[in-house]
């Protein structure tokens, strides 16, 4: 690339790039503001929820100022005179209902509508009843009705002590709604539901509206207060004209409230951001001079880069030269060491082979331990093929090729490496699914064991290795996974250069992953590896599927 094209390039880069970082500044701003709007007004909003939940906790206190007041009285008469008082003083009360003995004595305020004694008698029957045996304890009543004003009526129960009397009350709970502190503005609009998702009265008809036609806009957020919890939700203009809010996005805030025994209510405010306009226009402002600023620094950035290009692609081809002369050295070293251990090793493995089949043919093929002869024998000879395979570095020969089922062979390395798992606490795991390639069964096989010891060696007593295949987008994919200690990330680059290893002198010759690495070229597979410090680790080894 010429200069001049590289200088463009950077150019419309560096364009682009702004572009991008200038919406992103500005939404993130902006749902900043947003957030903390909401905020500000959360706290008035759960102080509101409270003064109404203190409400109803003051009606227990005045049924136990009632029955102070009861405990003094002498004749029927008389309570019945301090009941109808009460019930003139709260304007809410509807009827109240004083158990003293074996007798009740009922008042009905003179406002109250006729049908509340007959929705109430049994409500004030169980309620008065559970009073007196959990006395101190108040009782609360769900809806009389799931329609009309009696949706909204409540009693209440409360005996204060377990010989004093039982008191109970029938209460208007709309009367209270609108004594909640709670700014009434062109600017908010606010709805308050029942357990049921009823609207109380005093709520904002366009408010009400929308959410019966439109729920689903505020399903998130409503399941949220009914879960408990305080909770926000940004709205578009669109919406909020349809609230009768100004056209600005609106930010809706709600909380629960805790009034029965069912399902706790729900304060819901609608608040327009129209103040935030002038902010917004701060922060655009802000933006595009940051951006102008980074535009600069990126033309002076695009420059030195020009300036420097030739120099870097000179170390980057000196320092490829370097490597690739190194990795050739370590190859000519693991060549040197294959050809002594295969002359070595591979006499003595040849004489131990001997014996163990010596042995086998003595014991016969049904003999108890002839099994563990025949295992000894195969690991013989895949050492002696793996030795074989390590001089096929040096003088390459032709490998046997042909269909392979991956998830075949997962059984078979199971009960190969089990034993050893067993003796470290490991659990070791297999999730075969078909899946054929085209390989050299040995050296899949080689491939499944050091990957498999490897994830062995690098677990805890109590850790898991899980082995699995399965075929993805045409292609067999073989992982194996542990959760031991990990890898960490300027080791990554190395794990597969021979003689690399992380464990102790001694432990491990650092050739493992190598071969893996290389038998996984000879089969035109993919390789790779993703770890993490204390996290565990996963090899992935992905083949073209045959079909």
């Amino acid at each position: 690339m010429t200069p001049r094209l590289l200088v463009i390039a950077i150019l419309i880069a560096a364009l682009t790039a702004l572009a991008y970082v200038g919406q992103q500044v500005f939404h993130r701003d902006r749902d900043a503001l947003f957030a903390r709007f909401g905020q500000e007004r959360t706290h008035g909003i759960e102080n509101a929820a409270r003064s109404l939940s203190q409400d109803i906790a003051d009606i227990g206190e005045n049924l136990e100022l009632v029955a102070t007041l009861l405990e003094t009285t002498e004749t029927p008469k008389q309570v019945e005179r301090t009941l109808r008082a009460v019930a003139t003083v709260k304007r809410e009360y509807l009827a109240l209902h004083a158990r003293i003995g074996s007798e009740t004595i009922r008042v009905t305020s003179i406002d109250a509508p006729a049908e509340v004694n007959a929705l109430a008698a049994e409500t004030f029957e169980e309620l008065l009843a559970a009073a007196h045996r959990q006395p101190g304890q108040l009782f609360i009543s769900q809806a009389f009705a799931t329609s009309g004003p009696a949706t909204w009526y409540r009693v209440f129960a409360r005996q204060a002590t377990s010989d004093g009397p039982a008191i109970a009350v029938a209460v208007d709970v709309s009367v209270m709604l609108p004594r909640l502190k709670l700014a009434r503005n062109p600017w908010t609009a606010r709805v308050i539901l029942d357990g049921e998702g009823r609207p109380a009265p005093g709520s904002d008809p366009a408010f009400t509206a929308l959410l019966a036609t439109d729920r689903s806009r505020f399903a998130k957020l409503l399941e949220r207060i009914r879960g408990g919890e305080t909770s926000m939700a940004v709205l578009d203009a669109g919406t909020a004209l349809r609230m009768k809010l100004p056209e600005s996005p609106a930010v809706a805030v709600g909380t629960p409230i805790v009034v029965d025994r069912g399902p706790p209510w729900t304060l819901l405010v609608g608040n327009s951001t129209v103040s935030l306009d002038r902010q917004e226009h701060t922060i655009i402002q802000r933006v595009l001079a940051g951006s102008a600023l980074v535009l600069a620094l990126l033309i002076g950035g695009a420059a030195y880069v020009m300036h420097n290009t030739y120099r870097a692609r000179a170390l980057r081809d000196r320092v490829r030269n370097a490597d690739r002369i190194a990795h050739t050295g370590k190859l000519v070293t693991a060549g040197q060491l294959a050809a002594g251990i295969a002359h070595e090793i591979g006499t003595p493995l040849n004489v131990a082979r001997g014996r163990v089949e010596l042995t086998l043919s003595h014991l016969g093929p049904t003999h108890p331990e002839a099994e563990n002869h025949r295992i000894v024998i195969g690991e013989i000879d895949r050492v002696t093929r793996l030795l074989q395979q390590l001089l096929d570095y040096v003088r390459p020969a032709p490998a046997l090729v042909e269909q392979v089922d991956l998830g075949a062979l997962l059984p078979t390395i199971h009960h190969l490496l089990s034993p050893q798992a067993s003796k470290r606490g490991v659990a070791l795991e297999i999730a075969p699914q078909p899946g054929r390639v085209r390989a050299n069964p040995d050296q899949i096989q080689q491939i499944m064991v050091n990957l498999t010891v490897n994830a062995i060696d690098a677990c805890s007593s109590g850790g898991t290795v899980r082995l699995s295949s399965r075929v993805h987008e045409d292609r067999v994919v073989l992982e194996v996974t542990d959760d031991g200690h990990g890898i960490s990330r300027e080791h990554q680059k190395q794990v597969f250069d021979p003689f690399f290893t992380t464990k102790k002198r001694g432990q491990g010759t650092g050739l493992g992953l190598w071969v893996v690495a290389q038998l996984a070229r000879q089969q035109a597979a993919e390789i790779e590896l993703e770890s993490a410090p204390e996290r565990g680790t996963t090899v992935r080894v992905t083949w073209p599927e045959v079909s």
